[in-house]
């Protein structure tokens, strides 16, 4: 082949890929005049939740019928195959779940894949969270709505606390919260709480309570003072003042770690509230035994909360009816409908905060019968203090994972090194590529 026939193939080559991307499907209809919609998950309760969504949906909308066909695949290949769909512009779903750690690798290059939110949010952006958004704009554009704002608490158990004979509500910082474990401790003999050693959650919150992040202008800024700070903490209760516990299996959301904290092994778990889900399903004796709070803080104007994780449910810039599409996902999960729904079907605090103090997320479920009915009253105390992190920055995944596989095998899962040598080897590390 002659250089010239070379070059006018690469070129034919090229704009045959230029015209397949962002290619429309054709619209699908069924034989009773349905949009036929397809949505991609990887897990089996949003699937539930959403063929559950367009149910209701049917109901309100007789003009504007879809025929919904959900798709639970595996976590990783849900997310490569989704990448490649959205990359060669052909065989992506209509509507799709991202979690926030993939987002990222979604969004590169000049043209975003995913179609923007603004105009069917607009009327109701003041009443949703603002950092849920944020998580997933791109360029101005909200790309995509979470299923919950994923707030950190405090889970005690009050057995152990009554033991004690300490009163969480008097537990307003992390000295406060180290001195009860001491309390604990002596009177009971027990940790006041199982960290992770494999998993970064509570170190993430502890980062986000303070105003800071792992990531500042495109580089790794795991050294900064916040992350220290949060990363001696749980240092120090581990290997200084002996007053926490290594998880079983490595982090609280393992099915190693469930039984051990049902059995009263530990007095409390910091995490986000969706972990209520679990302690419903897999946590059957605390039932009624729990109580929530805000996060004890390091210093004065810390938040008492932090975003933590989260999952984007987008319309591809291949789907067959966009306008549609993006309506049924702000009906589903943003409207005050979809808000309490994702309450009761999955025990999720919404993005929505004006149903929050509704009477419909105080009415009896299997939640409110665990845990009581005050459950929003402490999300409404701290609803303005509900920060977040870059999860969505394109360098999140390698600095996650340098975490993961250099910091806290080091600091947490062994007394190898100081938090700060080795937060600044990753640093270093990364920023030097």
């Amino acid at each position: 082949m002659t250089k010239k026939i070379k070059v006018i193939v690469s070129v034919l080559v090229l704009l045959l890929l230029i015209g397949g991307c962002g290619k429309k499907k054709e619209s699908a209809k069924t034989s009773d005049g349905k949009t036929k919609l397809e949505m991609w998950t990887f897990v089996e309760q949003h699937a539930k939740f959403f063929n559950d969504a367009a149910t209701s949906w049917n109901k309100e909308n007789p003009d504007e019928q879809i025929e919904l066909k959900t798709n639970v695949l595996a976590y990783d290949q849900m997310h490569q195959k989704l990448q490649v769909a959205l990359t060669s512009g052909s065989g992506a779903p209509d509507i799709s779940d991202i979690e926030i750690g993939k987002f990222s690798s979604m969004t590169k290059g000049n043209k975003v894949p995913l179609e923007s939110f603004n105009d069917e949010i607009a009327d109701i952006k003041d009443v949703l969270v603002t950092s849920r958004l944020d998580n997933f704009t791109v360029d101005g554009n909200v790309l995509g709505l979470d299923y919950h704002v994923g707030s950190s608490v405090v889970f005690y158990n009050m057995e152990i606390m009554d033991e004690a004979g300490i009163n969480p509500d008097d537990i307003k910082t992390w000295a406060d919260f180290e001195a009860a474990g001491k309390v604990v401790k002596e009177k009971t003999g027990k940790p006041i709480t199982d960290l992770n050693t494999t998993n970064a959650t509570q170190y993430y919150l502890m980062v986000t309570q303070q105003h800071s992040d792992i990531i500042q202008e495109g580089k790794s800024d795991l050294a900064n003072e916040a992350s220290v700070r949060a990363l001696d903490y749980l240092q120090g209760l581990i290997y200084d003042s002996k007053v926490a516990g290594k998880s079983a299996g490595g982090f609280n959301d393992t099915e190693e770690f469930f039984p051990t904290f049902n059995e009263g092994q530990s007095a409390a778990v910091v995490y986000p509230i969706w972990y209520m889900s679990r302690m419903v399903d897999y946590m059957p004796d605390l039932s009624g035994k729990i109580k929530i709070t805000p996060l004890p803080i390091f210093n004065e104007g810390d938040d008492r909360s932090a975003g933590i994780g989260g999952t984007a449910t987008v319309v591809t810039n291949q789907a067959s009816n966009k306008e549609l599409a993006k309506k049924f996902i702000v009906y589903a999960k943003a409207s005050k409908e979809g808000a309490i729904n994702i309450w009761n079907e999955l025990g999720f605090d919404p993005i929505r905060t004006d149903v929050w103090e509704s009477d419909e997320l105080r009415a009896e479920n299997k939640f409110t019968n665990y845990f009581g009915t005050n459950i929003f009253d402490v999300l409404a105390e701290v609803s303005d203090e509900i920060g977040t992190i870059s999860w969505t920055d394109p360098l999140y995944a390698t600095v996650s994972d340098k975490i993961g596989t250099d910091v806290f095998p080091n600091t947490l899962e062994e007394n190898n090194e100081t938090p700060k040598e080795a937060l600044a080897k990753v640093d270093k590390a990364v920023n030097a590529k």
